[in-house]
């Protein structure tokens, strides 16, 4: 094609050009500084917790040494007479598990501890031969672990030293529940999990209790696992052994015992704001686009028409399959409900819902001083307004446009003295059809009743389609209790999941499987429910109202399931058909020439009722009626049949003016891909953005 461009376009096109690449430039940056700033971010932020919660193990067994120092101080000038220790001991704070005094004398060894066992404070009394395991000095103070606690039979940390008159030997202990507790407290929920190691390496505590029981170090589980893990490494690549997911690794020695913290952190966490990732990628996009055009444009005299027109639309096709790329990799969540994501987030929404006194939020848990961690500590959840609840899912399914069908186990907790007078159960307020629930399981240990459902629910979904085939579900489990005039609140048994790291699926079982759907993360959240009634709770008197229930605002307990479509098959089922019309419609549009008005009529209208009977099925798969992404693709290849048609028909007919179907319509039949491409490009940035 010889054609004599003028300056004045050529020009432009330059300076287009350069704008474009200026541009391209400037949203590139953008996404490199906003993503490595969150990187950056996230591991500073994954040290500084690692560094704190060692800190504040740290300070859970130096204050061995200090309880012990402070029972030699207090049995200083006292007699070590069995009634004077343990009225002493009684005193022993609830920091620590364990205090005692062993002594030596004339009739034998008396040993007196005043110990922690089962949530129950209570002095135990032992004989000679079950002390041998303390292994206690008798002059040096030593600090010990593991050491199997004689009056318990759990694993310990011992600090003991002599007693000034060197006749006794003082000691403290802290059990490996305590400290089990203490990290479940600090647990890292969404982000990850910890590992705690000893001495020789060997791993200690770990979500996955058979590694503790393997005795495994964590370089063997790291080379088993492929991981490039190096001990002399504050921060490392590493594998999660949960989510199989690239994380950070962080170590963070615990020098009383030279043991070392790491705390594992998926790197899929990191919180990007993903709709303005999205909107600069898009951005970065358009400008690579133009530029690629305007350098494809200053070459238009250089080159033949149609290798152009090739050159534009491979450009446009790569770009939507970019959006398409974006879409998937980084798809809309629905945040509407408030996530629960530890114990600490889960304490600080109670207290905040319920207006206790000076319990401030604590963001981010580095900030906790030690009596506030104390607090957490001993949350106890001592108010009959609590019932912990716990769900595990077996099976899930889209019943219908606007409901869910699943089957699992949903239990509850209750405390005696705190839960006399409430019932035991509970409601799904979303109900859509009469649900299955049966008793399995009622366990009563000590004081505390645990009952097991297992359940089979249909249950109503706002779900939304406009996005299909990028969309995704979050399929929502409401959970309220059975006394619906008592404002009881059902809170997640937290600790009956080995991590509550989403993307590990917690609640989920390994089996669970949804047909076209792949499961992304599941979460517990509440849902605050605001009713414009009381519900009729209210007495009447002469003078009216005077009592009324204040029931208007609720939490309701929600076990969220996110889950996104499979794409592969929607590309099989439903882009496959979309793309054959459009080869279809441009076969019939260059060939038009060669055929009479009748006959190119009946092709567009062959391919017309293709493509209602294609757009028909397409239909009946969506169940809404908004017109959602994927449909747009159907209206636009209708608007070009129009268009076609109107063309075609006028250059048969020679209707003037003759430029608008110059040499039989060879500029529109060149522009066909880049203006169906173009369309197609501006849609999905703007449903997808």
């Amino acid at each position: 094609m010889n054609v004599s461009m003028p300056r004045w376009i050529s020009i432009s096109l330059k300076i287009g050009t350069l704008l474009a690449l200026f541009s391209a430039c400037y949203w590139a940056w953008n996404i490199y500084y906003e993503t490595t700033n969150a990187e950056k971010t996230a591991v500073e932020l994954a040290i500084s917790r690692t560094k704190k919660t060692a800190e504040y193990l740290e300070y859970f067994i130096e204050i061995l040494k200090t309880e012990t120092a402070a029972l030699s101080q207090e049995l200083k000038d006292k007699p070590l007479d069995k009634e004077t220790i343990q009225k002493v001991l009684e005193n022993k704070p609830t920091t620590i598990t364990g205090l005692g005094v062993i002594q030596t004398t004339e009739s034998g060894v008396s040993f007196n501890y005043y110990v922690e066992d089962n949530d129950k404070q209570r002095h135990v009394t032992l004989h000679e031969k079950d002390l041998a395991a303390l292994r206690l000095p008798n002059n040096n103070a030593t600090i010990l672990s593991p050491i199997k606690d004689p009056a318990t039979g759990k694993q310990v940390i011992i600090f003991a030293q002599a007693h000034p008159s060197k006749k006794a030997v003082l000691f403290a202990t802290q059990s490996f529940d305590h400290i089990n507790h203490i990290l479940t407290t600090l647990h890292l929920g969404k982000n990850g999990y910890w590992i705690l190691t000893d001495e020789h390496g060997t791993i200690i505590r770990h979500p996955q209790k058979e590694l503790v029981a393997q005795k495994i170090t964590l370089k063997k589980l790291a080379e088993k696992n492929k991981n490039n893990f190096n001990d002399n490494n504050h921060v490392s690549d590493y594998i999660s052994d949960v989510t199989n997911h690239d994380a950070w690794l962080i170590a963070e020695k615990i020098p009383l015992l030279d043991w070392t913290l790491f705390g594992v952190f998926d790197k899929e966490q990191i919180p990007y704001d993903w709709t303005t990732l999205r909107h600069q990628w898009f951005w970065l996009l358009s400008s690579i686009l133009l530029g690629t055009i305007f350098v494809l444009l200053l070459f238009i005299g250089l080159i033949r028409a149609w290798t152009l027109v090739s050159g534009i639309s491979l450009a446009l096709s790569s770009v939507l399959a970019i959006v398409w790329y974006i879409a998937y990799s980084f798809p809309h969540y629905d945040n509407r409900f408030i996530p629960i994501e530890d114990k600490i987030n889960l304490y600080t929404f109670l207290d905040n819902y319920t207006k206790q006194p000076n319990k401030p939020p604590i963001e981010p848990h580095t900030d906790l001083s030690i009596e506030q961690l104390n607090y957490y500590l001993h949350y106890r959840y001592k108010s009959g307004k609590y019932v912990p609840t716990g769900i595990y899912v077996k099976e899930l399914a889209l019943a219908s446009s606007e409901s869910i069908e699943f089957v699992g186990y949903i239990w509850q907790r209750y405390f005696d003295g705190i839960h006399d007078r409430i019932s035991r159960g509970f409601i799904f307020p979303q109900i859509a059809e009469e649900p299955t629930i049966t008793e399995i399981s009622r366990n009563k240990e000590h004081k505390t009743e645990t009952i097991v459902w297992q359940v089979t629910a249909k249950l109503n979904q706002d779900l939304s389609y406009k996005l299909y085939p990028f969309d995704t579900k979050q399929l929502n489990i409401e959970l309220r209790h059975k006394d619906f005039d008592k404002n009881i609140i059902l809170v997640p048994d937290l600790d009956a999941y080995q991590t509550l790291n989403p993307l590990a699926l917690p609640g989920i079982s390994k089996d669970f499987y949804i047909s076209g759907w792949n499961p992304l993360k599941s979460t517990f959240e509440f849902h605050i429910e605001q009713y414009r009634t009381n519900f009729g709770l209210y007495a009447y008197g002469p003078f009216g109202i005077y009592k009324t229930s204040n029931n208007t605002e609720y939490p309701l307990l929600t076990f969220g399931t996110t889950v996104k479509r499979n794409l592969l098959e929607t590309l099989i089922t439903d882009l496959l058909p979309l793309l054959i019309i459009a080869l279809l419609l441009f076969i019939c549009f260059i060939t038009d020439i060669k055929q009479e008005v009748s006959g190119f009529v009946s092709s567009i209208a062959g391919i017309l009722f293709a493509a209602l009977v294609s757009h028909l099925t397409f239909r009946g798969k969506i169940p809404s009626t908004e017109i959602v992404y994927l449909e747009t693709y159907y209206l636009v290849l209708y608007i070009l049949m129009i268009v076609i048609l109107i063309l075609s028909i006028s250059d048969m007919y020679k209707i003037k003016p003759s430029w608008f179907y110059y040499q039989h319509n060879k500029l529109a039949k060149l522009l066909y891909w880049p203006v169906l491409l173009s369309c197609l490009v501006i849609i999905s940035m703007w449903y997808l953005h």
